[in-house]
Protein backbone atom coordinates (compact mmCIF):
# COMPACT_ATOMS: atom_id res chain seq x y z
CA UNK A 1 0.00 0.00 0.00
CA UNK A 2 2.76 2.46 0.84
CA UNK A 3 4.56 1.76 -2.44
CA UNK A 4 1.66 2.12 -4.89
CA UNK A 5 -1.61 2.22 -2.95
CA UNK A 6 -2.43 -1.40 -3.68
CA UNK A 7 -2.37 -0.81 -7.43
CA UNK A 8 -0.74 -4.15 -8.26
CA UNK A 9 -3.53 -6.02 -6.46
CA UNK A 10 -6.16 -3.98 -8.28
CA UNK A 11 -4.35 -4.67 -11.53
CA UNK A 12 -4.40 -8.43 -10.92
CA UNK A 13 -8.12 -8.33 -10.24
CA UNK A 14 -8.72 -6.27 -13.37
CA UNK A 15 -6.62 -8.54 -15.56
CA UNK A 16 -8.46 -11.60 -14.24
CA UNK A 17 -11.73 -9.79 -15.00
CA UNK A 18 -10.65 -9.40 -18.63
CA UNK A 19 -10.35 -13.20 -18.79
CA UNK A 20 -13.45 -14.18 -16.80
CA UNK A 21 -15.83 -11.19 -17.05
CA UNK A 22 -16.69 -11.73 -13.39
CA UNK A 23 -17.93 -8.31 -12.23
CA UNK A 24 -17.21 -9.13 -8.57
CA UNK A 25 -13.51 -8.70 -9.33
CA UNK A 26 -14.08 -5.00 -10.04
CA UNK A 27 -15.65 -4.25 -6.65
CA UNK A 28 -12.37 -3.18 -4.94
CA UNK A 29 -11.49 -0.80 -7.78
CA UNK A 30 -14.93 0.79 -7.70
CA UNK A 31 -14.83 1.02 -3.89
CA UNK A 32 -11.49 2.84 -4.17
CA UNK A 33 -12.96 5.28 -6.67
CA UNK A 34 -15.99 5.82 -4.44
CA UNK A 35 -13.62 6.66 -1.58
CA UNK A 36 -11.76 9.21 -3.73
CA UNK A 37 -15.08 10.74 -4.79
CA UNK A 38 -16.31 10.98 -1.17
CA UNK A 39 -13.16 12.75 0.02
CA UNK A 40 -12.07 14.49 -3.14
CA UNK A 41 -11.65 17.79 -1.28
CA UNK A 42 -9.46 16.31 1.46
CA UNK A 43 -5.99 17.88 1.90
CA UNK A 44 -2.76 16.08 1.06
CA UNK A 45 -2.11 12.80 2.83
CA UNK A 46 0.72 14.26 4.95
CA UNK A 47 -1.82 16.55 6.64
CA UNK A 48 -4.18 13.72 7.61
CA UNK A 49 -4.17 10.99 10.28
CA UNK A 50 -2.55 7.87 8.82
CA UNK A 51 -5.09 5.11 8.28
CA UNK A 52 -8.14 7.38 8.15
CA UNK A 53 -10.53 7.17 5.18
CA UNK A 54 -9.53 10.69 4.15
CA UNK A 55 -5.85 9.72 4.26
CA UNK A 56 -6.49 6.61 2.15
CA UNK A 57 -8.45 8.66 -0.39
CA UNK A 58 -5.62 11.22 -0.60
CA UNK A 59 -3.05 8.47 -1.16
CA UNK A 60 -5.14 7.00 -3.98
CA UNK A 61 -5.75 10.43 -5.47
CA UNK A 62 -2.00 11.14 -5.61
CA UNK A 63 -0.80 7.74 -6.92
CA UNK A 64 -0.24 7.59 -10.67
CA UNK A 65 -0.14 3.77 -10.76
CA UNK A 66 -3.66 3.69 -9.33
CA UNK A 67 -4.90 5.97 -12.09
CA UNK A 68 -3.16 3.80 -14.68
CA UNK A 69 -5.29 0.86 -13.55
CA UNK A 70 -8.39 3.07 -13.53
CA UNK A 71 -7.55 4.24 -17.05
CA UNK A 72 -7.25 0.65 -18.27
CA UNK A 73 -10.57 -0.31 -16.63
CA UNK A 74 -12.32 2.72 -18.16
CA UNK A 75 -11.03 2.13 -21.68
CA UNK A 76 -11.70 -1.62 -21.53
CA UNK A 77 -15.25 -1.39 -20.19
CA UNK A 78 -16.52 1.97 -21.46
CA UNK A 79 -18.05 2.64 -18.01
CA UNK A 80 -18.42 6.45 -17.67
CA UNK A 81 -19.39 6.50 -13.99
CA UNK A 82 -16.14 8.04 -12.78
CA UNK A 83 -15.21 10.17 -15.78
CA UNK A 84 -15.21 13.37 -13.71
CA UNK A 85 -12.59 11.90 -11.38
CA UNK A 86 -10.46 10.64 -14.26
CA UNK A 87 -10.54 14.04 -15.96
CA UNK A 88 -9.39 15.66 -12.70
CA UNK A 89 -6.81 13.17 -11.44
CA UNK A 90 -6.18 10.68 -14.23
CA UNK A 91 -3.21 10.30 -16.53
CA UNK A 92 -2.70 12.74 -19.41
CA UNK A 93 -3.43 9.95 -21.90
CA UNK A 94 -6.71 9.07 -20.16
CA UNK A 95 -7.72 12.74 -20.18
CA UNK A 96 -6.99 12.89 -23.90
CA UNK A 97 -9.01 9.75 -24.59
CA UNK A 98 -12.00 11.04 -22.62
CA UNK A 99 -11.92 14.61 -23.92
CA UNK A 100 -10.22 14.42 -27.33
CA UNK A 101 -8.07 17.39 -26.28
CA UNK A 102 -4.54 16.88 -27.67
CA UNK A 103 -3.16 19.42 -25.18
CA UNK A 104 -3.20 16.58 -22.65
CA UNK A 105 -0.88 14.58 -24.91
CA UNK A 106 1.55 17.47 -25.12
CA UNK A 107 1.45 18.01 -21.35
CA UNK A 108 2.17 14.33 -20.73
CA UNK A 109 5.31 14.47 -22.89
CA UNK A 110 6.89 17.27 -20.84
CA UNK A 111 8.26 14.87 -18.20
CA UNK A 112 10.15 12.74 -20.68
CA UNK A 113 11.34 15.83 -22.61
CA UNK A 114 12.75 17.23 -19.36
CA UNK A 115 14.98 14.13 -19.18
CA UNK A 116 16.43 14.50 -22.70
CA UNK A 117 16.68 18.28 -22.88
CA UNK A 118 19.95 18.43 -20.94
CA UNK A 119 23.06 16.34 -20.22
CA UNK A 120 22.81 14.65 -23.63
CA UNK A 121 26.31 13.05 -23.45
CA UNK A 122 25.29 11.15 -20.29
CA UNK A 123 22.38 9.68 -22.24
CA UNK A 124 24.41 8.85 -25.35
CA UNK A 125 28.20 8.53 -25.79
CA UNK A 126 29.09 8.54 -22.07
CA UNK A 127 26.81 5.65 -21.16
CA UNK A 128 28.68 2.89 -19.28
CA UNK A 129 25.71 0.88 -18.02
CA UNK A 130 22.22 0.54 -19.45
CA UNK A 131 20.57 1.86 -16.29
CA UNK A 132 22.26 5.20 -16.99
CA UNK A 133 20.04 5.71 -20.06
CA UNK A 134 17.15 7.00 -18.02
CA UNK A 135 14.82 7.68 -20.92
CA UNK A 136 14.87 3.98 -21.82
CA UNK A 137 14.15 2.70 -18.32
CA UNK A 138 10.67 1.62 -17.22
CA UNK A 139 9.12 4.06 -14.74
CA UNK A 140 11.12 6.98 -16.14
CA UNK A 141 8.86 10.06 -15.85
CA UNK A 142 6.73 10.16 -18.98
CA UNK A 143 7.60 6.62 -20.12
CA UNK A 144 4.11 5.31 -19.36
CA UNK A 145 2.56 8.18 -21.29
CA UNK A 146 4.68 7.46 -24.36
CA UNK A 147 3.83 3.76 -24.10
CA UNK A 148 0.12 4.59 -23.87
CA UNK A 149 0.28 6.79 -26.96
CA UNK A 150 2.00 4.05 -28.99
CA UNK A 151 0.13 0.98 -27.75
CA UNK A 152 -2.94 2.17 -25.83
CA UNK A 153 -1.47 0.66 -22.63
CA UNK A 154 0.03 2.95 -19.99
CA UNK A 155 0.29 0.54 -17.05
CA UNK A 156 3.62 0.42 -15.17
CA UNK A 157 6.30 -2.22 -15.46
CA UNK A 158 5.57 -5.52 -13.66
CA UNK A 159 1.82 -5.02 -13.97
CA UNK A 160 -0.43 -6.86 -16.41
CA UNK A 161 -0.23 -6.21 -20.18
CA UNK A 162 -3.18 -4.49 -21.87
CA UNK A 163 -1.86 -3.33 -25.26
CA UNK A 164 -4.37 -2.49 -27.95
CA UNK A 165 -1.63 -2.94 -30.53
CA UNK A 166 2.12 -3.46 -30.70
CA UNK A 167 4.47 -3.28 -33.67
CA UNK A 168 6.74 -6.03 -34.97
CA UNK A 169 8.04 -3.66 -37.62
CA UNK A 170 8.09 0.08 -37.06
CA UNK A 171 10.62 2.54 -38.43
CA UNK A 172 12.27 4.97 -36.02
CA UNK A 173 10.89 7.72 -38.26
CA UNK A 174 7.27 6.55 -37.93
CA UNK A 175 5.00 8.06 -35.26
CA UNK A 176 1.94 6.19 -33.98
CA UNK A 177 -0.94 7.19 -31.72
CA UNK A 178 -3.77 4.97 -30.48
CA UNK A 179 -6.67 7.41 -30.59
CA UNK A 180 -9.57 5.22 -29.51
CA UNK A 181 -10.49 1.70 -28.52
CA UNK A 182 -13.51 -0.26 -27.40
CA UNK A 183 -14.33 -3.93 -26.92
CA UNK A 184 -15.27 -4.03 -30.60
CA UNK A 185 -12.35 -2.23 -32.26
CA UNK A 186 -9.81 0.59 -32.23
CA UNK A 187 -8.22 3.41 -34.24
CA UNK A 188 -4.59 4.42 -34.84
CA UNK A 189 -3.09 7.51 -36.44
CA UNK A 190 0.27 6.99 -38.20
CA UNK A 191 2.71 9.48 -39.66
CA UNK A 192 5.93 8.69 -41.50
CA UNK A 193 8.24 11.69 -41.12
CA UNK A 194 10.57 10.75 -43.97
CA UNK A 195 9.66 11.00 -47.66
CA UNK A 196 9.89 7.24 -48.12
CA UNK A 197 7.07 4.70 -48.02
CA UNK A 198 7.52 2.42 -45.00
CA UNK A 199 6.14 -0.90 -43.82
CA UNK A 200 4.37 -1.12 -40.47
CA UNK A 201 3.49 -4.52 -39.02
CA UNK A 202 0.70 -4.33 -36.46
CA UNK A 203 0.03 -6.98 -33.84
CA UNK A 204 -3.66 -6.96 -32.96
CA UNK A 205 -3.83 -7.87 -29.25
CA UNK A 206 -7.08 -6.09 -28.43
CA UNK A 207 -9.32 -7.95 -30.85
CA UNK A 208 -10.94 -11.26 -30.05
CA UNK A 209 -11.10 -13.77 -32.92
CA UNK A 210 -13.84 -12.85 -35.37
CA UNK A 211 -14.69 -10.77 -38.42
CA UNK A 212 -13.94 -7.05 -38.59
CA UNK A 213 -14.21 -4.14 -41.00
CA UNK A 214 -10.78 -2.68 -41.79
CA UNK A 215 -10.68 0.91 -43.07
CA UNK A 216 -7.53 2.77 -44.10
CA UNK A 217 -7.34 6.54 -44.72
CA UNK A 218 -4.71 8.85 -46.22
CA UNK A 219 -5.07 12.59 -45.64
CA UNK A 220 -8.58 11.97 -44.35
CA UNK A 221 -9.76 10.13 -47.47
CA UNK A 222 -10.67 6.47 -47.33
CA UNK A 223 -8.49 4.45 -49.69
CA UNK A 224 -9.16 0.93 -48.46
CA UNK A 225 -12.18 -0.86 -46.99
CA UNK A 226 -12.00 -4.60 -46.58
CA UNK A 227 -13.06 -7.53 -44.42
CA UNK A 228 -10.51 -8.68 -41.86
CA UNK A 229 -10.64 -12.12 -40.27
CA UNK A 230 -8.82 -12.10 -36.94
CA UNK A 231 -7.89 -15.69 -36.14
CA UNK A 232 -6.11 -15.14 -32.82
CA UNK A 233 -5.01 -12.40 -30.45
CA UNK A 234 -1.68 -10.93 -31.48
CA UNK A 235 -2.29 -11.67 -35.16
CA UNK A 236 0.07 -9.74 -37.45
CA UNK A 237 -1.11 -7.32 -40.13
CA UNK A 238 1.37 -5.72 -42.53
CA UNK A 239 0.62 -2.22 -43.76
CA UNK A 240 2.45 0.10 -46.17
CA UNK A 241 2.20 3.83 -45.42
CA UNK A 242 3.38 6.77 -47.57
CA UNK A 243 5.97 9.31 -46.45
CA UNK A 244 4.98 12.66 -44.91
CA UNK A 245 1.31 11.75 -45.00
CA UNK A 246 -1.14 11.41 -42.13
CA UNK A 247 -2.71 7.97 -42.31
CA UNK A 248 -5.33 6.30 -40.17
CA UNK A 249 -6.42 2.75 -39.47
CA UNK A 250 -9.86 1.94 -38.10
CA UNK A 251 -10.96 -1.58 -37.23
CA UNK A 252 -14.50 -2.32 -36.09
CA UNK A 253 -16.35 -5.57 -35.43
CA UNK A 254 -18.82 -6.49 -38.14
CA UNK A 255 -22.47 -6.48 -37.14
Amino acid sequence: WQHAAGSMMLDQLLFTYTLTRDDRLLAPLKASLDLVARYRDAPAADALPAGSPQWAAAILRETSAFWSVVETWRLRTGDKTYDDLILNYGTPYARYRLSGDTNHLAAGLEDILDVVRFNVPLLTDQVLHTDRVYVARPNTPGERHLSAMLTGDGTPEAMSPYPVVTYSQLSATTAALVTDSSPSGFGIDLYETSRERKLVELRLWHLAPGYYQFRYYERGKEVRDLDLHVTRRGMRYLLSIPGQTMTRVEIEAKQ
